[in-house]
């Protein structure tokens, strides 16, 4: 049996490595590589390597500095949850590339909306 502080510790190896994830998967979907992302955060390449393997966590300062990098908040960081401010950066996102569609296009992605929401009332997550 696992002792409460070999628990709490492979706790916390997840928690970094789900911190490491998030960043890895922002700044691939930005375009940028380990080398840019540390330049724009005015960090050291192997810290990034470091804190997208999970295998060092970054001070609040240096987490911050990524956060803004990134263009995301520490909470997404941390938690994984979108805030309302990002929710609605994204949202303005879509509306552009929406507006950039012929009417066809427009009526898909608006059915397919309709379709997404109804399903998620039928089977709402937990």
């Amino acid at each position: 049996m696992a002792s409460a502080a070999t628990t709490a510790t492979e706790e916390f190896r997840n928690f970094l490595k789900e911190i490491g994830q998030r960043i890895t998967k922002t700044r691939t979907e930005l375009g940028l590589s380990q080398y840019n992302l540390a330049d724009l955060a005015h960090l050291p390449q192997q810290q990034v390597s470091y804190a997208e393997r999970g295998d060092r966590g970054l001070r609040c300062d240096n987490l911050l500095s990524v956060a803004k990098a990134l263009n995301v908040s520490t909470d997404y960081l941390l938690t994984g949850e979108v805030t309302d401010k990002e929710l609605n950066s994204i949202l303005s996102e879509i509306q552009y590339g929406i507006d950039e569609l012929n009417s066809e296009q427009r009526a898909l992605i608006s059915e397919l909306i309709k379709l997404l929401i109804k399903g998620n009332k039928m089977n709402p997550s937990p």
